[in-house]
């Protein structure tokens, strides 16, 4: 499934695709530091030790 997104300020429009993320079940907080996104990094951290490790799961599937 795909979503565009227009920024408003730009009128920039980008297509992001939602579906499964494989890497970021395998490599769990380790995914987005790869990308160098350096602030989903510290949020998927906060999830994965709140939630001990069952959120990396459902942060997999809705977050890419």
């Amino acid at each position: 499934m795909q979503i565009n997104l227009k920024y408003k300020d730009t009128g920039v429009l980008k297509t992001a695709v939602l579906e499964f993320s494989w890497t970021t079940l395998l490599f769990c907080v380790f995914a987005p530091l790869t990308r160098g996104d350096v602030k989903w990094f510290f949020l998927s951290l906060a999830i994965a030790i709140f939630t001990m490790g069952i959120g990396w799961f459902f942060y997999s599937i809705y977050l890419q």
